[in-house]
């Protein structure tokens, strides 16, 4: 029994054309005439409601899912431009996508159990393996969708997913389901039946300074760190961050200084970047940290987020038990790609020497990464900021 894995990309100038040429070489490298799964990622230079549609036809109809991104991340390069399809047909693995619509008009939980339950299909629960999805990465507070996910899922096999990004504006992302382009949406797959997974989210942060407490904070929204304006805990280490904060939309201190809470496992801390400021000097994140929490500023350079990537690739390895993957999926933070700068190719042929060479690699970076960790209660599903996700199948 086998698994095919084909991958094709183009930066045709012509929107058709790139989705064309990107979807025939996928179906040349797959090696084989059945499909069973289409993954698709552009970055913004493409209309999606153009190549969509076009795409399934040029796929014979088969599952589709992706989203938009910054850049695309292949075996051997990072992309800034172009359309990547990623096909699969198996042998041993059984693929079940669904998809919700319009979530900033939905109960976050009850569309998180919605999106799993249209996933789930007849075969036991001790043949899921892995649940991957994509969401509008400038959704805020997504701790509930993922919440409805982990109850739906009963936390018997790990979640990953990546926020859907565009090219640095914050402004729109896309996400696909078959023939249709998503508003404010998520989709994903589940994997099942004969594959081994091994996953592994790091990043490279660590604690600037002494430990503060969040005591008080409503939802995303975080109003009182020891007792003082929330903002005033970048204050006490740059004089003039009042003004940046509010001025340049935290685009320099919210990439190098994020905030983290600790984990309570391997050391290692969940992070929270900053959307904005508000007049009382609250602080906005992308996800919220609950009132009582500890909370540090964060540090981190190029060497810990290359040291972090190949320790997320060690473990992976060490999940494989000695069998070579097939298929290497990265997520990573778009905050990375701006510190690593031209750096960013070589953690992914770090990463490709950890877990070998010839195994194909299809990633995106994106807004938000979303992990499943374990806890002191049981599996827990969270969206974390300015980190890679290194899963291999096989």
């Amino acid at each position: 029994m086998s698994t095919y894995i084909g991958i094709g990309f183009s930066k045709n100038l012509d929107t058709l054309k790139a989705a064309q040429e990107a979807a025939e070489q996928a179906k040349f490298n797959l090696h084989s005439s059945n499909i069973d799964l289409a993954i698709v990622l552009n970055t913004s230079h493409y209309n999606p409601t153009e190549f969509i549609p076009f795409l399934v036809n040029q796929l014979h109809k088969t599952r589709l899912l992706g989203s938009s991104t910054a850049a695309i991340v292949l075996s051997d390069r990072i992309e800034m431009r172009g359309i990547a399809v990623l096909l699969m047909y198996s042998e041993e693995i059984r693929f079940e996508t669904g998809s919700v619509d319009n979530l900033h008009l939905q109960d976050f939980q009850s569309a998180g159990l919605q999106l799993a339950k249209t996933c789930l299909s007849d075969y036991g629960k001790e043949h899921r393996k892995l649940f991957m999805y994509f969401a509008d990465g400038l959704l805020q507070n997504l701790s509930h969708f993922n919440s409805g996910l982990t109850e739906s899922f009963e936390g018997i096999f790990p979640i990953i997913g990546a926020g859907s990004s565009d090219d640095f504006h914050f402004q729109k992302t896309y996400q696909y389901y078959n023939n249709t382009v998503l508003v404010s949406g998520a989709c994903g797959v589940l994997f099942g039946g004969r594959m081994q997974v091994g996953t592994s989210c790091r990043h490279g942060w660590r604690p600037l300074g002494k430990p503060r407490i969040v005591n008080k904070s409503e939802n995303n929204v975080i109003k009182l760190i020891d007792d003082k304006p929330a903002a005033q805990i970048y204050q006490e280490y740059f004089d003039d961050t009042a003004e940046t904060l509010k001025a340049s939309s935290l685009a320099h201190l919210n990439t190098r200084y994020p905030l983290g809470t600790p984990l309570g496992q391997n050391r290692e801390y969940l992070l929270r970047n900053i959307i904005s400021t508000l007049d009382d000097d609250s602080i906005v994140l992308q996800d919220g940290i609950t009132a009582g929490k500890q909370i540090h500023l964060m540090i981190g350079n190029k060497d810990s987020c290359l040291q972090a990537a190949e320790q997320a690739a060690l473990e992976v390895k060490a999940q494989m038990k000695g069998r070579t993957p097939k298929l290497i999926f990265i997520f990573e933070s778009l905050a990375r790609y701006r510190i690593l700068g031209r750096s960013a190719n070589t953690e992914i042929q770090r990463i490709r020497e950890i877990l070998g060479t010839a195994v194909p690699i299809f990633g995106m970076y994106s807004f938000g990464e979303i992990f499943t960790y374990a806890s002191e209660t049981g599996p827990e599903t969270l969206l974390q900021n300015e980190s890679i996700i290194v899963t291999a199948i096989c």
